[in-house]
């Protein structure tokens, strides 16, 4: 049974990367948060079989390009990528720096979902 990403878990998550990392705190757009969390679950309504590493990527896709918050996008796409996985049965791997290059180039358009999916499976391993 899958495990799925509260909206509660990611307002908290959010509050703790701020207040590690700093930034604007509040939400720029509630329905565009509720889009992104939605995605997986409707993937996998459409694919029975898709894997983790795709629901993951797509967590991680929807909360970078739709940017829900004032600030901290790129953290929280990645913090709750992860969480899903972790929370699913793997623990990550991939350095911080990596992660963040990552995230960067995610937000830029410049990596695919996919091409995310495939990081992800690479970093990650069963807990």
């Amino acid at each position: 049974m899958i495990e799925w990403i509260l909206e509660e878990t990611v307002l908290a998550t959010h509050s703790v990367l701020l207040a590690e990392y700093g930034g604007g705190g509040g939400i720029r757009d509630k329905g565009l948060l509720e889009s992104a969390l939605a995605e997986p679950k409707h993937k996998l309504s459409y694919e029975p079989n898709i894997s983790m590493f795709d629901l993951g990527a797509s967590y991680g896709l929807g909360l970078v390009k739709n940017h829900p918050f004032v600030d901290g996008n790129k953290r929280i796409a990645f913090t709750i990528a992860v969480l899903f996985l972790e929370i699913n049965g793997f623990s990550f791997h991939a350095s911080e720096a990596e992660s963040a290059l990552v995230f960067e180039a995610l937000a830029a358009g410049s990596m695919s979902e996919e091409a995310l999916a495939l990081w992800l499976r690479e970093n990650a391993s069963p807990a």
